[in-house]
């Protein structure tokens, strides 16, 4: 989960943002005092760089100490174990926390640079770096100092600041998870949220308790100035703010922040993975278009010959459903089997035929299917379906019994390399080479579904352990658009 804070939100008594007052000695004490900073080696470095200015952000509060902030997000100062006044149903009661702002501050320096409104996917764009960054103990407080060129760009709000005036940054993190303050849920997408931070975040109940998120382990990608007036975007942060019921989360979304590809390849290579998945299987979706607008190919045609279509049979069903879910999703990844929508669908809903449950919307649903990563891409879920781990198919034992069930429909149902290529030859031996659906346009994008997103995440799990190879992605996305 993406989360935006904004430089302003934490109460600190002085100004976020200074700049800082230094000289060839290094900075200078007596505004170090005044601003109470933090002194550590790094800061204490820090000289005059001729074309070059400091600037000392204040970046956010502990909990503990300065509560969450007005948009609703709190992040711990550390590991531990806190009680929530209202557990739900079946919890503890005991939220365990496993790392906060004095582990996790530092990240700042690892990644973070500075951008213009969150424009972070090069780091060639940025307009800054950060030069130092520490955990303020006695504060209770992180504290970074950023260095930022004397240009055209940044001397109007340098001016701004010597003259006493304040400019507005926002930083951004990303959480495994974040929990309510309250009832202690964990949730790892706004979907997820309780009733309480999705209703009623910021708000003191009776108890005397505030309803917040809890922020654990938040690792930090990017620190933004976004300030100009004019600007649609710092039009809609202020909007945006202006409202105590917005949580970081949410603001985050409707600010179009995103995580840049390399804090992946560090932070979660898994992620990074499924992340490349599935713009690969976007990437084959637009291609699978332009074949289905007449640019037919014998390349894809013969493809489309070896590729599985129908659902499994009733038997190797309940096999699948006899067995847990984490056996069954790394018996059918074994096997190379990826379940059709309907399949999916009937799997997870514990057994409900999804004719009955989805009748008239299933005919919607996969009318949609072709653009379902271009659609994930374009709305900006694509971090959502490669952050959840639900369908990634688990390191544990399959069941004998599923295992030869899935053999014994591996024939007509397996994307591996061996039961493609034999399909493939008997209907070509057959003369009955299919040719892809024409269509008059390019697909329409799917629309917002919660059983389209879940069936994009299992694909993109699916997809990921499949490895590198180009043929199973390619069998997947000519299967969404040919139907099952």
């Amino acid at each position: 989960m993406i989360k935006t804070i904004l430089s302003d939100s934490f109460d600190f008594g002085i100004p976020a943002v200074s700049l800082v007052d230094s000289w060839s000695g290094g900075v200078d004490s007596g505004w170090m005092r005044k601003r109470a900073v933090v002194l550590t080696k790094e800061i204490s470095d820090i000289r005059p760089e001729r074309g070059f200015q400091f600037l000392h952000l204040i970046s956010l509060g502990s909990m503990e100490s300065y509560g969450a902030n007005r948009n609703g997000d709190g992040f711990n100062e550390k590991r531990g174990s806190i009680d929530v006044p209202f557990p739900k149903k079946g919890s503890p009661g005991v939220l365990e926390l496993a790392g906060g702002l004095i582990e996790y501050h530092p990240t700042f320096a690892k990644q973070a640079k500075v951008y213009k409104h969150h424009k972070n996917d090069d780091p060639a764009l940025s307009i800054g770096e950060v030069a130092a960054e520490a955990y303020n103990q006695e504060m209770k407080r992180g504290e970074l100092v950023i260095k930022v060129p004397e240009n055209d760009e940044w001397i109007p709000h340098l001016t701004k600041l010597a003259a006493g005036e304040s400019i507005p940054f926002s930083m951004s993190c990303r959480v495994p998870a974040d929990a309510c303050s309250l009832c202690g849920n964990w949730a790892k997408h706004r979907g997820e949220y309780c009733d309480h931070l999705k209703y009623h975040m910021t708000e003191v109940v009776k108890s005397g308790h505030q309803v917040f998120a809890i922020n654990d382990r938040p690792i930090f990608f990017d620190i933004s100035r976004v300030f100009k007036p004019a600007d649609r975007i710092a039009w809609s942060l202020r909007k945006v703010a202006s409202s105590d019921s917005f949580g970081g989360a949410e603001l985050a979304e409707r600010l179009g922040v995103k995580i840049p590809p390399k804090f992946f390849e560090e932070f979660d290579p898994k992620m990074a993975a499924k992340l490349a998945a599935a713009k690969k299987l976007a990437e084959i979706e637009k291609e699978v278009d332009s074949i289905a607008q007449g640019c037919d190919t014998e390349r894809m045609r013969s493809l489309l010959a070896g590729c599985p279509t129908g659902r499994l049979p009733a038997g190797a069903m309940r096999a699948l459903k006899d067995a847990k879910l984490g056996s069954a999703l790394k018996g059918l990844s074994d096997a190379k089997i990826c379940l059709s929508l309907e399949d999916f669908i009937e799997l997870v809903e514990g057994g409900k035929n999804p004719s009955s449950i989805l009748t008239p919307e299933l005919s919607g649903l996969k009318s949609s299917m072709p653009r379902l990563f271009g659609g994930l891409l374009d709305g900006g879920e694509v971090e959502e379906c490669a952050a959840d781990d639900s369908y990634d198919p688990p390191n544990t034992a399959v069941p004998q019994r599923l295992k030869e069930v899935l053999g014994s429909v591996s024939d007509a149902f397996s994307m591996d390399e061996d039961p493609v290529r034999s399909r493939m030859r008997i209907v070509i031996i057959r003369g009955e080479v299919p040719r892809m659906p024409e269509t008059k346009s390019a697909a329409a994008p799917a629309p917002k579904s919660h059983l389209l997103t879940e069936y994009a995440k299992y694909q993109v799990s699916f997809a990921r352990a499949a490895g590198e190879g180009q043929m199973i992605p390619r069998l997947m996305v000519l299967r969404n658009r040919v139907g099952s």
